[in-house]
């Protein structure tokens, strides 16, 4: 004797032999639609992220006055689970700002906002402060005990002071240094979803020294701008002639 998902799956068996009817299966595909469909949403809600605004002061390191034009560039990444641990995923939000007059660099809080696939950790947002021959400096929350699940992202760098020293060296050693910046900045530069567009400033100033570099004869690994330019999102330096256009 057959059981009933075997008639249910079989189409030489009319629904009403089995004691199914079209209204019964609708009520039925109904009801799963609306079951998946909460599932999803709580899945969703479970990984909505907002972050507090976050401002500093950059000085020079020597002189202790402020400096004006950093480029600063706070970056919320995300990090997915695999077989051999924890690896960056997609970005959740990119901000990119200046440092006015007083060395005060300022990102406006922002979300909540959903991560539909990945999750941070404890070292969000990572921080980036650059200024041509001024050594780059990075930072991160610390790593903690424990990760920080919390569903509000704050920097611990949040109103502190920021020193960037000058670059001592000639340009084969500057071009050494930037070879780090080069590396962090990877997953910005190269990601799939044309995140380069959320740091123009940056972009346009890392291409500016690969071309110093590059007219001095000097190797570097620094990114220019045919190097992010592709089909996805095209020419890059079409992208910034818009830009000033719109401006």
């Amino acid at each position: 004797m057959p059981t009933v998902d075997q008639l249910i799956l079989s189409k030489s068996v009319p629904n009403e032999r089995i004691g199914i009817t079209d209204t019964n299966m609708k009520t039925r595909t109904t009801l799963w639609i609306a079951v998946l469909g909460a599932v999803a949403f709580t899945l969703s809600a479970c990984n909505r992220y907002s972050a507090e605004s976050t401002e500093g002061w950059v000085i020079d390191a020597d002189t202790k006055k402020p400096i004006e034009g950093v480029i600063v560039v706070a970056e919320w990444q995300l990090h997915k689970s695999t077989v051999g641990g924890r690896i960056p995923a997609d970005h959740l939000n990119i901000m990119e700002t200046l440092t006015d007059g007083n060395g005060l660099y300022y990102f406006e809080r922002w979300g909540p906002r959903s991560a539909q696939w990945g999750f941070f950790i404890d070292r969000d947002p990572a921080l980036l402060f650059y200024k041509e021959r001024y050594k780059y400096h990075s930072l991160q929350n610390p790593l903690r005990s424990e990760i920080d699940n919390s569903k509000v992202r704050r920097s611990v760098w949040n109103g502190k002071t920021i020193e960037l020293k000058r670059f001592e060296g000639d340009l084969k050693d500057y071009a050494s240094h930037l070879s780090f910046l080069h590396t962090s900045m990877r997953s910005i530069l190269y990601g799939d979803k044309c995140e380069w567009k959320r740091i123009p400033k940056l972009v346009l100033a890392i291409a500016k020294q690969e071309n110093i570099f590059r007219k001095n004869n000097v190797y570097n690994v620094l990114t220019s701008l045919d190097d992010i330019s592709g089909y996805k999102c095209g020419s890059a330096e079409e992208y910034f002639k818009s830009m000033q256009t719109k401006n």
